[in-house]
């Protein structure tokens, strides 16, 4: 099919980032499938003001639709896609920065999606000069077979597929925000806002809910929040637990993202632990707000405590965000069962230690001495305990926080999933010794458990040290000497 002009011209200023465009409506929404290869050439111009790409010139050559995908699977891509740009456009982002723009059969203008065997085999790729140097704007599809590409052994779109049709639109959306021009920006923003837009727009649009590692974002928050760069890993198990645990931390940050989705459905407001549809009309507002300096550990987590603690939005600090969240997160195996049913423990456990490295189980009795124990926290990352009793009585918790060394105990958060109770330390001094301490209460059958994560981010997150610790637990039975009268 032609290309809307035979020449199309781009002009890319890769040192300077692209003006801001306003949150208009899209004017192009429909996709063209296009089997074969993105072909370009391009006249390199070095200027004082950096390097100018002109003239990119469309040499598109047409291959033949394979014999294992229908003209229904075409059409059905095409409307999915088209379908994703219009929510995309509801929630007030940006239109993507893709070329070329295309003159279909039908005489619509549309975007163009080349289908071809890519020499990253990844399952979709956005190109551009930060995704994978490319000089023009495209979206590119691996044309492989399988059920972890976008078309399965059966010719029709994978569930995996929907999810990454959409995030790779939700890149090209991205590249339309100054915040992404600069390609060292934090693969935790960069991939993980594309993931979890992704999946939840497969859920929204086609029903779809893959329960899997990837897909519920077990990242592991007992690391440092801020990932720089995840490389590609393609290992999977069957469980959904296993592979590439290690190296996709960034892409499964999509929970935090996902979380402060939920609360943007609520209004601002902490979402419960039960399933809650996320609203991602909040990213446009957080993308158009530039980092105060170059990308960074430091100027990363300053620029989403800002963007959180606007009261125009969510008006809540980051540390009591992702104090929430970690909270809450530790309690969606029970309280969020995928389509097989109720976690079993064994599976709640698994999820727990994959999150937070490991979340040793604590049996809290009055009649046994207080537990003591040792924990290393990370910048702005949590720790996890497992609560269980053997008497079957509600009772008082009280936990203290100690150091050998310095201590920034008003960094400390804790949370309780069972009662959803959170809260920063109280600091405390008593015979000259300064500690950290929280008061709470537990109602657990015997045989029951609930989860307790101690967080350690600062009130200016980037300022957050690493924090080793020793904490001391004590348990007193809930009595009461009053009755009604």
């Amino acid at each position: 099919m032609p290309a809307k002009n035979s020449i199309f011209y781009s002009l890319i200023v890769l040192s300077f980032g692209m003006p801001s465009i306003a949150n208009a409506a899209w004017e192009i929404t429909q996709f063209e499938v296009f089997f074969g290869e993105p072909w370009y050439t391009d006249n390199t111009i070095e200027t004082a003001a950096g390097r100018v790409v002109d003239h990119a010139y469309s040499l598109d050559e047409a291959q033949s639709r394979p014999s294992y995908i229908s003209q229904a699977t075409v059409t059905e891509m095409q409307n999915y896609l088209h379908e994703t740009a219009k929510l995309f456009e509801s929630m007030g982002l940006r239109a993507p920065q893709l070329e070329p723009v295309v003159e279909r059969d039908d005489g619509q203008d549309a975007y163009r999606i080349y289908f071809y065997k890519t020499e990253r085999r990844t399952p979709a790729v956005y190109g551009n000069a930060c995704h994978g140097g490319a000089l023009r704007q495209f979206f590119a599809v691996h044309l492989e077979q399988g059920s972890g590409f976008v078309i399965g052994g059966n010719g029709k779109v994978t569930d995996k597929g929907y999810a990454d049709l959409a995030h790779e639109l939700f890149h090209a959306v991205q590249a339309s925000y100054p915040l992404f021009t600069d390609c060292s920006l934090g693969d935790w923003i960069v991939e993980g806002t594309s993931e979890a837009v992704g999946y939840d727009t497969a859920r929204k649009l086609r029903g779809i809910n893959p329960r899997g590692h990837a897909s519920l974002g077990l990242r592991r928050y007992h690391q440092a929040l801020r990932i720089m760069d995840d490389p590609v890993c393609f290992e999977t198990d069957d469980s959904g637990l296993g592979g590439c645990r290690e190296r996709h931390d960034a892409y499964w940050t999509a929970s935090l993202w996902r979380y402060i989705g939920e609360m943007s459905r609520k209004g601002g407001a902490f979402p419960p632990t039960s399933y809650t549809e996320a609203n991602y009309n909040y990213l446009g507002d957080f993308f158009s707000n530039k980092l105060s300096a170059a990308p960074s550990e430091n100027s990363e987590l300053t620029w989403l405590d800002d963007n959180l603690t606007n009261t125009r939005r969510f008006g809540k600090s980051l540390n009591r965000v992702y104090s929430t969240f970690t909270t809450a997160f530790s309690a969606y195996p029970a309280t969020r069962p995928g389509a097989s049913g109720q976690s079993t423990k064994a599976q709640e456990n698994a999820w727990l230690d994959t999150v937070f490295g490991s979340c040793p189980e604590i049996t809290i009795n009055p009649d046994v001495s207080p537990t003591q124990l040792s924990v290393k926290l990370n910048k702005v990352a949590a720790a996890c305990f497992r609560l269980n009793t053997d008497t079957g009585s509600p009772m008082h918790i009280q936990l203290t926080a100690h150091t050998d060394g310095s201590a920034r105990f008003q960094d400390l958060w804790a949370g309780v999933s069972s009662s959803m109770s959170v809260g920063p330390a109280t600091l405390v001094q008593a015979d000259g010794v300064n500690f950290a301490e929280w008061r709470f209460r537990v109602d657990l059958a015997p045989g029951e458990s609930t989860t307790l994560l101690i967080n350690n981010v600062a009130g200016d997150a980037e300022n957050t040290q690493d924090q080793t610790l020793k904490l001391r637990l004590t348990a007193s039975l809930w009595n009461m000497s009053l009755g009604s009268p």
